[in-house]
């Protein structure tokens, strides 16, 4: 049973997220928060697997949140969904310890498969993020996917989630011309956060969320 705690300032939300989540067999909500300072709370309280953590909240947001749960609470694994796309975001809450990210208009299945891949121990990234944010620099994810098509395969080495993110800060005014080597639009990009692999797989988003 992965133990989940959502985190989002808006009601409507955690119960929409609670709503999809709780049919699904092995995957219990012990517990909801509001902003961040609540989440950190309540983490320290439930001690759960996954928090889904929203990003733009009062308080506290979601980077910061993430950043102080992961260092107080390592065993807990931070999965954001939220409905920013930009760099910035995505960025600064990888660099904070998060092990993956998704958008709020993702289906209920991938979700749960994230959540799933997450606590494997594996990062799931929204595919619309590594094409449309990470691309705008010449970055390791980009690299990454290159040499796995070069190679033929959807699987190779790569260095972990905080160390990717930190390259993809540093190298934020470089141009990637090599577009055509990115996984399609309706893909979505697993990773292994401990260190050993990146593999692709064909999805398909729709809004089920706001």
């Amino acid at each position: 049973m992965i133990r989940i705690l959502l985190v989002d300032d808006q009601n409507i939300v955690r119960q929409g997220i609670q709503a999809l989540l709780e049919p699904r067999p092995k995957l219990q909500i012990v517990g909801t928060a509001e902003d961040g300072n609540s989440a950190i709370e309540q983490v320290g309280i439930l001690m759960p697997d996954i928090v889904l953590m929203d990003i733009e909240m009062p308080v506290m947001n979601g980077i910061t949140a993430t950043q102080k749960i992961c260092q107080q609470f390592p065993k807990t694994k931070v999965l954001v969904l939220s409905s920013h796309e930009d760099r910035e975001s995505v960025t600064q809450v990888l660099e904070a310890g998060a092990e993956g990210y998704l958008l709020k208009n993702t289906l209920a299945e991938d979700l749960e498969q994230a959540i799933w891949s997450v606590y494997r121990g594996r990062s799931q990234i929204e595919s619309k993020l590594l094409k449309e944010v990470f691309t705008k620099g010449v970055t390791p994810f980009s690299q990454l996917i290159t040499q796995a098509e070069q190679n033929g395969s959807t699987s190779v080495e790569r260095q972990s989630p905080r160390k990717i993110s930190s390259k993809l800060h540093n190298n934020a005014n470089k141009v990637d011309t090599n577009n055509k080597h990115l996984p399609k639009n309706r893909e979505s990009t697993e990773i292994s956060s401990n260190g050993s692999r990146l593999t692709t797989s064909k999805t398909n988003l729709n809004p089920v969320l706001g």
